[in-house]
């Protein structure tokens, strides 16, 4: 008797947990468009996270099924798409109804501003925005000079011994210690592998978004299958928690002793004294999260994107020191004087094309919404790979090759709106986009008039598997020669 009951409430389980699974399917088959078909109640393809470049999945299939296709992510229906108009319908003409990066709540502990959704969303941008006016940016970069003027001297230190060098861990230390002066006010030296308690939280965070391992495998599927778990994990990992825990105690202290330098810190102090909802002191403390750890490594990739590029492409990199010598000729490089080195910024923006750090963002619909001729309801993912844009052909021709000239102001009218996206776009584009391009062309301008960037048989990038929406690579070596 009870082994029939037990029977039976294993079936009834099965058929909830089946129809649930199932609930969704046959939207993605109304949209009209090409589907990757999905696998009884596992979704569509890729499974095996852990086993591909997922980038380089997504740029296959667009050239395979065309600019926009549908998937199912788990049970989720999900359109993915490089199409310049829909692309821009999504993120500027329809943003009321493609407000949020996710689809799930979070605890106020681990809300940060890419994550936040709807009105916190909105709360959020609109608090924190002022950080990166003009004026506050000019506060928060002075420093940034003297720290780039410090890990070149490292640099130069190293390359006494040997030319050639791994820069990947130079360039992580050099964007930690700047947005930890910058934002938070602490002093590290990072660049010298002096790793504080502050730079091994930032270090490990990165490590728990990628799949590539049957743990996080599972994780991620799950994830896809039953979003609402979300709810009662973490989305952060503990390394993350330790910088929200970081953020409270600098505030705090700054508060007692009345300190007041006029950054990121203090413009959540600032806050506190006005907090309304939905913003709460939990919340405020977790941006820090978020600030420190965008503002460090994708930074650092694009820098280490900018070192094999440039190395591998002499002849641009030429033009690019011709250019600062000219116009800085024997001045200081900083923040102030590289504003007319036009060529070293198209530069910086081709490596971003050919290398985006983030190589997807997405939007989900929070009411039903037609774009572009597709009816698309509440609920539905949009996939937006920036990688595969960045790749395709009508839009950039002959996209494998280094051109910075793409980039030039006379060309301008010849980039098709929302197809360049390394900070995202619309309404949610990347909040610190002025403030990292800044601390790139610096950097690159210091190094670039002191050495020429070669190449060597150790150059190249080797990126990780299972990475969901980051190019990760874990050493960058190239040969330093003297100008």
């Amino acid at each position: 008797m009870l082994f029939t009951l037990l029977i039976g409430l294993l079936a009834l389980a099965f058929v909830v947990v089946y129809k649930y699974l199932m609930q969704n399917r046959g939207v993605v088959e109304s949209f009209g468009i090409p589907m990757v078909k999905p696998f009884l109640i596992f979704g569509s393809p890729p499974y095996l996270y852990n086993q591909i470049l997922v980038h380089k999945y997504y740029q296959d299939m667009a050239k395979k099924l065309g600019k926009t296709w549908g998937r199912y992510d788990g049970r989720s229906p999900c359109i993915v798409s490089t199409d310049s108009d829909f692309i821009k319908e999504v993120l500027v003409k329809h943003f009321d109804s493609f407000t949020d990066a996710f689809n799930f709540p979070t605890d106020p502990k681990e809300t940060t501003l890419d994550s936040a959704m709807g009105e916190e969303w909105r709360a959020l941008r609109k608090m924190l925005s002022p950080v990166f006016t003009s004026g506050k940016l000019k506060g928060m970069l002075d420093p940034m000079d003297h720290i780039a003027d410090e890990a070149i001297d490292y640099i130069t230190e190293q390359v006494k011994t040997n030319p050639e060098i791994d820069l990947k861990p130079i360039l992580q230390g050099f964007t930690l210690d700047t947005i930890s002066k910058c934002a938070f006010g602490l002093s590290t030296k990072a660049h010298r592998g002096e790793n504080s308690d502050f730079a091994k939280a930032a270090y490990d965070v990165f490590s728990g978004f990628r799949a590539d391992n049957l743990g996080m495998l599972l994780f991620f599927h799950t994830f896809s299958h039953f979003p609402f778990v979300m709810k009662y994990m973490n989305l952060w990992p503990e390394s993350a928690h330790q910088i929200r825990q970081m953020t409270h105690d600098i505030i705090e202290e700054r508060a007692k002793k009345n300190i007041t330098t006029g950054d990121f810190i203090d413009k959540l102090r600032d806050e506190l004294e006005k907090l309304e909802a939905p913003i709460t002191r939990d919340m405020l403390d977790a941006q820090g999260i978020i600030f420190l750890t965008a503002g460090f490594e994708t930074t650092a990739n694009t820098l280490g994107h900018l070192m094999y590029n440039l190395s591998r492409n002499p002849d641009k990199q030429e033009i690019a020191f011709d250019e600062i010598m000219s116009v800085v000729e024997d001045s200081v490089i900083n923040h102030e004087t590289i504003k007319d080195l036009h060529y070293l910024e198209a530069t910086i923006m081709e490596s971003m094309r050919l290398c985006p750090p983030v190589t997807e963002h997405d939007r989900f619909c929070t009411k039903d919404c037609v774009v572009n001729g597709i009816k698309i309801p509440k609920g539905t993912r949009i996939q937006l790979p920036i990688y595969a844009c960045h790749y395709d052909e009508d839009y950039f021709p002959q996209p494998e090759k280094f051109e910075p000239e793409r980039f030039l102001k006379e060309n301008a009218d010849k980039i098709v709106p929302y197809t360049w996206r390394p900070f995202g776009g619309g309404n949610r584009v990347c909040i610190g986009q002025r403030f990292a391009l800044t601390e790139i062309k610096v950097f690159l301008a210091k190094l670039m008039r002191k050495y020429r960037i070669v190449a060597t048989p150790k150059t190249k990038v080797d990126y990780h598997k299972g990475d969901l929406f980051l190019l990760f690579f874990s050493e960058m070596v190239v040969k330093l020669e003297a100008r």
